[in-house]
């Protein structure tokens, strides 16, 4: 997937494109050009997704771009999360729930609440950071999606690196 966002009359807004099983040349701060010949729109498993392109339909017309970044309460993703998806965003001061067993790796699902509501960090199992022990909490930067399953919708948020996952200094070792 490549997922794109603009930022037009003072909202930023997401779209996650499906290419398939392609190795993507894209990267953070890439701009570029969509053509939408052929494409359809589809809910998949909870999230809004532009289907039926190729990477030949996408265009880099340029690189090194600052990327949009919103620093977002749970709550707010949670109420509105189309107001979300697909964009980049920062949680901060989340701690995991339940806290995280001795040993415990990133990889699936994780959730945290961010003193606002309930959110998941989702690694893939083959990301690089995926068995980097979990700390209590973090920030965490990442993508917006949403996932369907048994008990609804899901909002997660997909690190892109084992950069965009910051501990936070364990409340355990300050000093009162």
């Amino acid at each position: 997937t490549v997922v794109v966002q603009n930022t037009a009359r003072g909202f930023t807004r997401g779209l996650i494109v499906e290419l398939g099983d392609v190795q993507v040349p894209f990267v953070p701060g890439d701009s570029v050009v969509i053509q939408l010949d052929g494409a359809s729109l589809a809910n998949a498993t909870g999230s809004l997704r532009l289907r039926g392109l190729s990477l030949s339909s996408i265009t880099k017309i340029s690189s090194g771009n600052q990327q949009k970044m919103q620093t977002v309460p749970s709550n707010l993703i949670i109420a509105n999360p189309m107001n979300y998806e697909g964009t980049l965003v920062t949680v901060t001061n989340a701690t995991f729930d339940p806290k995280p067993a001795a040993g415990e790796v990133y990889a699936g699902n994780k959730t945290v609440n961010d003193g606002f509501g309930n959110l998941t960090i989702h690694t893939e199992a083959d990301a690089a950071y995926a068995n980097e022990e979990m700390p209590e909490g973090v920030s965490v930067v990442g993508i917006v999606f949403a996932s369907s399953g048994a008990e609804g919708v899901n909002h997660q948020i997909w690190p892109r690196s084992f950069a965009d996952i910051v501990p936070l200094r364990s409340l355990e070792s300050s000093p009162i």
